[in-house]
């Protein structure tokens, strides 16, 4: 089996000692298998913190939203009332540097902030909303680029992080998408320029995924804690009858025992081939990740339910991200599109006049398909199959070729 560098050189100090006649073996070590790393100081800190107070602000103001599913339209209006403090303060970050200072949760624990970013979000979303019904367009350019920078700065976080912000992201967008052929050149001039700026804000996915990796390692961490407790109970309320074999498994092992070492070592050692294989795999387009085999593993191996239920596959977090940041591309080039229209100008012939942080398209890693004609044009990506079908797609806009929603 493999075992993580934590506990290499355990099988042999152990052998060493019983060569040397010494008798009874010493008591094998329980390693850590967390990585020590120290505070971030940056002035990147103070953005963060502002993150922390709106969360908290929010999550204290409007509590007894927190779990709410479903908001009628005068519910969405007291959220966006009681949450007015902390939407000042993100607001306010506009054109300041911002770097995600990420800390794991155990297992089944609550993640700080997350009830209270996630509020948060939706109510920048209705913003855009109410200012569209009240024909109050520079307002609505305004919110959509809080919100989408808001989005972007939590792709800083882990995967789980990075599903909340590329969501706001995507609703953001959809909020404004009816309006845009409404908009002046002047505002659809600041969208653009918003737009591309908020897609220099996300960062590169190996810090998603380095994020994701100490998360795992946490839950190896929690789970080897709570092997040397006997502490059962949560596991069993939480991942009910699926993981009892595993903990029968785990009640078996002998804590002396070299079976004990290469069970947790093992445990960690999955989840470091899971990140360095996905951290590979996000300098690709994903054309090149759909021929890169994903690491393999004894499927009878004995922590196989554990890693299922602490190891998020990354796989479904470059899915989000490629949509994501496809369509936001889209609409920063349409957006330039329309203006040129607008004011009676001609379109461009290809995107190459374009920067390439808008005019690449993340599935294939060329150009987004482009074609214009006399008095309109076609803008799309492949998609998720990497083959030009003429734009045509489905009725959520995302397949065959992957399509601004609006361009139905």
């Amino acid at each position: 089996m493999n075992q993580a560098k934590d506990g290499c050189g355990v099988v042999a100090i152990v052998a060493l000692w019983m060569l040397a006649g010494c008798g009874t073996a010493p008591d094998l070590p329980y390693p850590n298998f967390m990585q020590a790393t120290g505070p971030t100081i940056s002035d990147s800190v103070s953005s963060f913190s502002t993150f922390e107070k709106a969360a908290n602000a929010a999550e204290l103001n409007a509590k007894k939203y927190l779990t709410r599913t479903n908001f009628t339209p005068g519910k969405k209006e007291a959220v966006i009332v009681l949450c007015q403090q902390p939407l000042q303060l993100l607001d306010n970050l506009a054109g300041k540097e911002f770097r995600f200072e990420y800390e794991p949760t155990a297992p089944f624990e609550s993640k700080k902030y997350r009830s209270g970013w996630r509020l948060l979000g939706q109510a920048m979303v209705w913003r855009i909303e109410d200012a569209k019904r009240q024909e109050d367009f520079d307002a609505m350019v305004r919110f959509t680029l809080t919100a989408s920078r808001f989005g972007a700065d939590l792709t800083g976080g882990d995967c789980s992080d990075a599903t909340l912000g590329f969501g706001i992201i995507d609703e953001a967008r959809n909020a404004i998408l009816p309006t845009v052929s409404r908009l002046s050149p002047k505002q659809l001039g600041t969208l653009s320029a918003g737009l591309e700026s908020v897609l220099k804000r996300i960062p590169v996915p190996s810090q998603t995924l380095e994020n994701e990796r100490t998360s795992m390692r946490l839950a190896v961490q929690t789970l080897q804690d709570d092997y040397r407790k006997g502490n059962w109970k949560v596991y069993e309320t939480e991942l009910r009858n699926e993981i009892i074999p595993a903990i029968k498994f785990l009640k078996a092992l002998k804590p002396n025992s070299m079976e004990r070492t290469e069970f947790f070592d093992s445990l960690a050692a999955e989840a470091d081939a899971i990140t360095a294989s996905a951290i590979a795999s996000s300098k690709l387009n994903a054309r090149q990740r759909s021929t890169k085999e994903a690491p393999k593993f004894d499927k009878d191996r004995p922590w196989r339910r554990w890693s299922k239920h602490f190891f998020q596959v990354p796989k479904y977090l470059f899915a989000v991200r490629d949509r994501t940041i496809a369509r936001t591309r889209m609409l920063a080039i349409e957006t330039q599109l329309i203006a040129l229209r607008a004011r009676g100008q001609t379109i461009p012939e290809t995107l190459s006049g374009y920067p390439t942080i808008v005019r690449i398209d993340p599935f294939t890693g060329k150009d987004f398909a482009y074609f214009p004609t006399a008095t309109s044009y076609k803008l799309y990506s492949l998609g998720s199959d990497f083959r030009d079908d003429g734009g045509e797609t489905n009725e959520s806009a995302t397949a065959p070729d992957l399509l601004l929603e609006t361009s139905l």
